[in-house]
């Protein structure tokens, strides 16, 4: 999945407070999941809906930014709406022709994009960032903003 240069630049922050064994750990796993996240979208696929393993996801599946994580992880197995169509992850167990309340991404969205722009201007604020690339590019988030 991808995240907003808000997004980016408070998981970099966080990640650098890790232990160097999570960080190494969680750069290991970056590589094949920028991988896939890439092919996907070379495909034209949407990335969100290929099983990519979140790298930010210790040997025992807990985040390891558990505080920080983005919002797509936050909503994660909540009923989403986002510019009309609605989502609900098959896992989650929600039954199929259920109407169900839903969570509205577009305002969340909306908010991450003014506060990407206003701390990086138009084109990066405007980006999205996959989280491969995130913990793969330290130096990155920097330079965005030189």
């Amino acid at each position: 999945f991808d995240i907003s240069l808000v997004e980016d630049a408070f998981l970099k922050r966080a990640f650098m407070g890790l232990s160097r064994k999570e960080r190494r750990w969680i750069q290991r796993t970056a590589g094949p999941a920028l991988k896939a996240y890439n092919s996907a979208t070379i495909l034209n696929r949407d990335p969100s809906t290929v099983r990519i393993r979140c790298p930010l996801l210790s040997r025992d599946d807990t985040c390891l930014l558990y505080k920080v994580r983005p919002i797509n992880c936050r909503t994660y197995g909540v009923p989403t709406s986002f510019e009309g169509a609605s989502h609900v992850c098959p896992r989650s167990r929600f039954k199929q022709g259920v109407s169900y309340q839903s969570l509205r991404l577009g305002p969340l969205h909306k908010r991450l994009y003014e506060l990407s722009v206003a701390i990086g201007g138009l084109e990066a604020g405007a980006r999205r960032w996959p989280i491969g690339e995130v913990v793969l590019d330290l130096d990155g988030l920097i330079e965005r903003f030189l």
